[in-house]
């Protein structure tokens, strides 16, 4: 079997094989590339390194903007230039299915991110008992497992069925592992969403841009994750997995440099209760929302004519 088989499935979980069928076929060619990429990666230094080694971007020119014309307008008249802008990789389309499968599996699978997360940085065996989780839970943090697995994303990992329900792995230290699990998949899941609303509701025009460092009017440096525009408007769009508090305040005072309308100004923190979303949104002037209220506001937003 290859990329997405399932151990120990119960019958009644059929449905779930011929899904996984189906996208072992669609990603099986571009498995190899990806591992390779991964393995070839030097031990991690420091967050430095990780970001110099995974932000792959290059520096542009008002002529390599043709595709973003509105949002550079709308950065330029407020005296901000886009300095260097993400570039497309051949192993992105691998990346994007992980991170839609963490994305729409996120309530069942955090607690074995959480896990992931912890022990990245010395790539440290953990041991995780999932047997108290649903067993929807427990098919998708284990099929989570297989995928990350065979992509070398955890370069140990084996699990004791009932009566045990343990998860033993072992995540990979490599930067570009670190960097996907530290909040890329986050990323990656909310520009894929916003493509998914554009599509849908064949939305258009539309431009979008990720991931680009920009210039300040004051010469400060800062980098955003999403930015796009749709029926006369800017969006953008900040996701945190951990840690906001010391990024919201950046966060709040670029929002001020915009000057967008709070709903057009979005801090995704996948875990927040509503309670701490809506405090957060009065006291930060944007527009913060967990992950399971995030595709309702975006398409409402941008529904609107």
């Amino acid at each position: 079997m290859g990329l997405f088989d399932i151990f120990h499935r119960p019958s009644s979980q059929d449905h779930l094989l011929r899904e996984l069928i189906e996208e072992q076929r669609k990603l099986h060619q571009r498995i190899d590339e990806l591992v390779q990429h991964i393995q070839t990666q030097p031990p991690v230094a420091s967050k430095t390194s990780i970001s110099n080694t995974l932000k792959v971007s290059k520096i542009v020119n008002d002529d390599q903007l043709h595709d973003v014309v509105h949002i550079a307008q709308f950065l330029q008249e407020r005296g901000i230039h886009i300095k260097t802008r993400r570039l497309a990789q051949s192993y992105d389309a691998v990346y994007d299915e992980l991170a839609h499968f963490m994305g729409n599996k996120y309530d069942n699978i955090s607690l074995l991110l959480d896990n992931i997360k912890k022990n990245m940085q010395k790539g440290t065996m953990f041991r995780l008992n999932i047997g108290n989780h649903s067993q929807q839970a427990i098919a998708d943090m284990t099929l989570l497992c297989n995928k990350l697995h065979e992509l070398a994303l955890l370069t140990h990992y084996h699990y004791l069925r009932s009566p045990s329900y343990l998860v033993n792995a072992r995540p990979s230290n490599a930067p570009i592992v670190q960097n996907f699990f530290s909040g890329q998949w986050l990323e990656r899941y909310v520009a894929q969403m916003v493509y998914e609303i554009v599509e849908t509701h064949q939305i258009g025009p539309f431009e979008c841009i990720t991931n680009a460092q920009i210039t300040l009017a004051n010469g400060d440096s800062f980098e955003f994750d999403v930015m796009f525009y749709i029926n006369n408007r800017i969006y953008w769009l900040e996701s945190k997995t951990g840690n906001y508090q010391d990024h919201i305040g950046k966060y709040s005072r670029f929002a001020e440099i915009l000057n967008l309308p709070m709903p057009q100004a979005i801090m995704v923190l996948p875990d927040a209760h509503e309670s701490l979303t809506l405090n957060l949104s009065r006291l930060f002037h944007m527009h913060v929302v967990n992950l399971p209220l995030l595709r309702q506001h975006l398409e409402y937003e941008m529904t609107q004519p």
